[in-house]
């Protein structure tokens, strides 16, 4: 993250997670409230594994993907929506680093997300970001 730029208290780390919380980076988040460090971390590891990064792609490290998500009452990834649709369109790297992140938030191995079922209501209605950074891959 930029020097002096601080990170907003409901953002947790980042999805691949190496060192993401002294790196400061953000990963998963509800789309109202804070998920604890424990849910994070728990969706964290279960997205992880079905996350490609290209990491000879150009400019790889600055392929930062957000996507918004909701689930069904199983807790199953039914919708995911790119933030930056305009860098999509016009960045073909970008949106070679979005559609791997969507495909893992629909990879069969990763597509049920492990939620308890408060959240999981909460994520039907309301959705959560995820942030794919593959900073934390390098």
């Amino acid at each position: 993250s930029a020097p002096g730029r601080r990170r907003p208290h409901h953002v947790l780390p980042a999805l691949p997670g190496h060192a993401p919380a002294q790196r400061g980076l953000p990963g998963v988040t509800a789309a109202t409230g804070q998920l604890t460090a424990g849910e994070a971390g728990r969706l964290r590891d279960h997205i992880r594994p079905c996350w490609n990064v290209d990491t000879g792609a150009r400019d790889a490290q600055s392929l930062v993907v957000i996507i918004r998500a909701r689930v069904d009452a199983e807790g199953r990834v039914v919708s995911s929506e790119v933030t930056d649709r305009a860098r999509m369109a016009s960045d073909p790297a970008f949106r070679q680093a979005a559609e791997r992140a969507q495909r893992a938030l629909v990879n069969p191995r990763c597509n049920v997300l492990p939620l308890e079922p408060a959240r999981r209501a909460q994520a039907m209605q309301e959705g959560f970001e995820f942030r794919f950074d593959p900073r934390d891959m390098f």
